[in-house]
């Protein structure tokens, strides 16, 4: 089946104060880390080391920034 070749624009509008920017890096981080306390929580494996798996992203998400 053939795509469309139709063209669509995609507006992003940002927040206008560095104030605003910063609660959207904020929220967007705190919900990462749910993201990933929520995955974790799923896997197949001791609560000991899922602890760990997690001290373990959480040490190298902020050795990222």
């Amino acid at each position: 089946m053939a795509r469309s070749k139709d063209s669509y624009i995609i507006k992003v509008h940002y927040p206008e104060t560095e104030e605003d920017m910063f609660e959207i890096r904020r929220r967007m981080g705190t919900a990462y880390i749910q993201f990933v306390k929520d995955y974790i929580l799923t896997l197949p494996i001791s609560d000991e080391e899922k602890n760990k798996l997690y001290t373990k992203v959480i040490k190298r998400l902020f050795n990222n920034i």
